[in-house]
């Protein structure tokens, strides 16, 4: 999937890609800024660049579709769930949703939201417990997320940058 370095022909590349690799995969995990990547991954002017290619050839992308595919990941039930919360990571706090205009917007849209509903609800809300259970996968991913420093503060001003490094995060999460 990554491609041989080629520098200037007849010129060894500085930095080779597993070592390049191997920096990258510490920013996101430390939240270190480029400039102080440790000296042992190779000038962090060379890795950063190596990351900019990676992420114009949208390799990030392409190593996920091959793990999505390798691990049969589905993809196709989608949680939302709210991160202006503010709640701690192990706090389970859904029956706070329940509540009839939290309900219509995704009616609105044609989603079935799965919120299980609140012991003082006079009206008889019926839902399904079985994706209800399955949603604390979608917890458990947020907070195996916020391990990643740089993701969770969210230190990248670029759009395409931060995905790049969420979808890094994901690939790790995926790999353990």
């Amino acid at each position: 999937m990554i491609a041989p370095c080629r520098g200037s022909p007849g010129r060894p590349p500085t930095v080779k890609n597993r070592e390049a690799l191997k920096g990258v995969l510490h920013v996101p995990r430390t939240g270190t800024p480029w400039r102080d990547l440790p000296n042992a991954y190779g000038p962090w002017h060379t890795i950063s660049m190596r990351w900019q290619r990676w992420i114009e050839r949208a390799l990030w992308g392409e190593i996920l579709k091959l793990l999505q595919r390798l691990k049969g990941v589905d993809l196709t039930l989608v949680f939302l769930d709210s991160p202006v919360v503010r709640a701690h990571q192990h706090a389970a706090m859904d029956k706070a949703y329940d509540s009839n205009a939290i309900r219509a917007k995704p009616d609105a849209k044609g989603i079935t939201p799965v919120i299980p509903p609140r012991s003082n609800r006079l009206e008889i809300i019926v839902y399904d417990p079985e994706r209800y259970q399955q949603s604390n996968k979608v917890e458990r991913l947020f907070n195996q997320l916020k391990q990643f420093r740089r993701v969770a503060t969210r230190y990248e001003k670029l759009k395409a940058h931060f995905l790049a490094f969420v979808t890094v995060a994901l690939i790790v999460i995926m790999l353990r």
